[in-house]
């Protein structure tokens, strides 16, 4: 009878041992998970960022070439188009950094509830009954 509970006891060090092993592998690819992310969200960034300049350039080399051509500037209805075009990428970038932020939410609330979770599947483990 002692042969066996010592069996038994050895059986359930093993498989805790195991789940110990297997919640760090998994906590372990939660953090790289979480830092990937974060890259991906800070090339988003840049992306962005590259992309708003890019229009500003073009726009800048749209109001020249105007300049060029009309000896007295730019008129009131090219101004205007201009200013509409400011406004939407305006509201664009917006909606996006919106989207973004909500997007990182949501990525970081489903990585706590599988922390969570796998967490109380290593607590409720066939070890932890025993």
């Amino acid at each position: 009878m002692m042969d066996q509970m010592s069996e038994q006891m050895a059986s359930m060090a093993r498989m805790y041992s195991q789940a110990s092993v297997g919640q760090t592998d998994v906590e372990t690819r939660l953090i790289e998970l979480a830092i990937t992310v974060e890259k991906l969200t800070g090339k988003l960034d840049q992306g962005q960022t590259q992309a708003l300049e890019r229009v500003a350039a073009s726009q800048e080399k749209m109001l020249a070439r105007m300049g060029e051509n009309s000896g007295d500037g730019i008129d009131a209805e090219s101004r205007m188009r201009l200013r509409s075009i400011d406004v939407q990428m305006l509201r664009i970038l917006e909606e996006i950094s919106t989207g973004r932020q909500e997007s990182i939410s949501e990525i970081r609330g489903d990585l706590a509830n599988l922390s969570k979770s796998i967490h109380s599947l290593v607590q409720t483990s066939p070890s932890r009954k025993k």
